[in-house]
């Protein structure tokens, strides 16, 4: 009966390493796609010069700061304004790199881009 036991906590330690696998690689952060369908946006890590600042940008076109909006559940992503109402979802993660005002960066246009700066 003991090895019974043995055998089915073993049977759920793999089933859990290999779910754990699956969630952490599609958790990438390069870029992750956050739409729909092809062609929906992606979101990019913020440029690693803000300071340990973690949140994400769809560069999004825009022609000025006030195209750019912030979404996302922690809103911690920084898009065109025009991206909001296209429905793309974000994980309900929160960290306490995503925090702009405590890194001091801002969303807003840069080389017609909606992506976060200092």
């Amino acid at each position: 009966m003991k090895k019974r036991g043995i055998g089915i906590i073993i049977l759920i330690v793999v089933i859990v390493a290999i779910v754990g696998y699956f969630v952490f690689n599609n958790l990438n952060l390069e870029s992750r796609d956050v739409g729909k369908g092809e062609g929906e946006p992606k979101l990019y890590p913020a440029s690693s010069d803000l300071g340990g600042f973690c949140g994400f940008s769809t560069r999004g076109s825009c022609s000025s700061d006030s195209d750019c909006s912030i979404g996302g559940c922690s809103r911690s992503v920084c898009m065109a304004t025009s991206e909001l109402d296209e429905g793309f979802i974000t994980t309900c993660e929160f960290k306490e790199c995503y925090v702009a005002q405590d890194y001091e960066v801002s969303c807003g246009c840069i080389n017609n881009k909606c992506q976060w700066y200092k």
